[in-house]
């Protein structure tokens, strides 16, 4: 950024190492930045709604997520993001079919359909959540599907033994998705366990 400071994409980038530090109102102001630069990047003006949320401003964080999805319908990460926060902010009536309406455009992306778990899971629907976990196991078995979204859909669908398992062989295969237990704000209560010290010492995070 000091090379080039209108440069949005850094900014951007700048933006999610913040958030992965839960430095979350440093992650707003450095994506505020990057939308100022680039105000109709849709990516961008995702990443705005879900820092916004990570602070606390739900509300703020929906209407922008709405702003996204008028520049482009299509564009699966922002009907993610607006799914999950108004699940978060209590309207799971509005969220869930949003999170599978992201979940479709995206081709059920592991990523994507273990967020749609983390909001069945939230919403009480522990079985469709768990359903959740099973596909993403298959889809592993088969190099579908990332090791670390098996373990975290299983995390918050509540069972912890199978989670590790994946977690555990998530680290074997180096994959990237594991982090999720680093910077996950849901995961935050799994941080303190000494399994989840060992993973998180493993990738250098400790």
């Amino acid at each position: 950024m000091e090379l080039k400071p209108n440069y949005a994409t850094a900014h951007h980038w700048y933006s999610i190492y913040l958030q992965r530090k839960h430095r979350y109102d440093d992650a707003l102001i450095e994506i505020k930045k990057a939308q100022a630069l680039d105000p109709l990047s849709l990516i961008i003006n995702t990443n705005v709604g879900y820092d916004l949320s990570l602070v606390g401003r739900k509300k703020d964080a929906i209407d922008q997520l709405h702003r996204t999805i008028e520049l482009d319908p299509t564009f699966g990460w922002a009907h993610l993001w607006l799914g999950r926060v108004q699940v978060e902010a209590g309207n799971p009536e509005a969220g869930v079919p949003e999170l599978e309406r992201g979940v479709a455009i995206m081709r059920r992306c592991s990523e994507c359909v273990a967020q749609l778990a983390y909001a069945y899971s939230r919403v009480g629907r522990t079985v469709d959540a768990l359903k959740i976990a099973a596909e993403l196991k298959e889809g592993a078995k088969q190099n579908k599907s990332s090791p670390a979204m098996v373990g975290y859909a299983y995390a918050v669908a509540g069972d912890p033994k199978e989670a590790y398992r994946w977690f555990e062989e998530a680290l074997r295969q180096r994959d990237y998705y594991l982090s999720v237990l680093y910077w996950a704000p849901e995961l935050e209560s799994w941080r303190s366990d000494p399994r989840t010290q060992a993973l998180l010492k493993g990738m250098g995070l400790r």
